[in-house]
């Protein structure tokens, strides 16, 4: 008999912890992604990373490349990034979205940060979050700048060389 209260006792102790520990809901997230602007704000980073991709690509031809030569890099650019863009719409990454927020938060979690992003800092956070990643790319491309000089300098080299007859 003791072993029952102690055995009924544990349960009630651990029930409401793992009804607690639910993950969220579809609605949930859909909520939470209509208050992030995840649709907008995906689709505008992808923007930014393939002019990034664009502009580090042709970054690396040297200054006297052909016309051949960049025209080789437009359409290695095309096969590479056709693909993604087709891969990363929002209708195909929305899913993804909803998994992995399922995957990594408990509903109580996503109900904390939605009441978050309702208050006026959480519209302050989300207002300012891109200008926040533009800024980190900057930097981030200050910080390899240096670096895509000296692949420049070597693409220059090998271009060189390989038009020497």
């Amino acid at each position: 008999m003791r072993y029952r209260k102690v055995i009924a006792l544990t349960l009630s102790l651990l029930l409401p912890g793992l009804a607690w520990a639910a993950p969220p809901s579809e609605e949930q997230i859909a909520r939470l992604l209509q208050l992030t602007d995840a649709q907008r704000q995906t689709e505008a980073m992808w923007i930014q990373m393939e002019a990034q991709i664009q502009a580090m690509a042709e970054s690396m031809l040297p200054p006297d490349a052909t016309p051949e030569e960049h025209a080789s890099v437009a359409r290695a650019l095309e096969t590479t990034l056709g693909p993604l863009r087709r891969l990363l719409t929002w209708e195909k990454t929305r899913a993804l979205h909803v998994e992995m927020y399922q995957k990594t938060y408990e509903a109580e979690d996503v109900e904390a940060i939605i009441a978050f992003y309702e208050t006026p800092a959480g519209q302050r956070l989300l207002e300012r979050q891109p200008l926040l990643m533009q800024n980190l790319m900057e930097a981030s491309q200050r910080t390899i700048q240096p670096e895509l000089e000296r692949l420049r300098e070597e693409m220059a080299r090998f271009s060189a060389e390989r038009r020497r007859p």
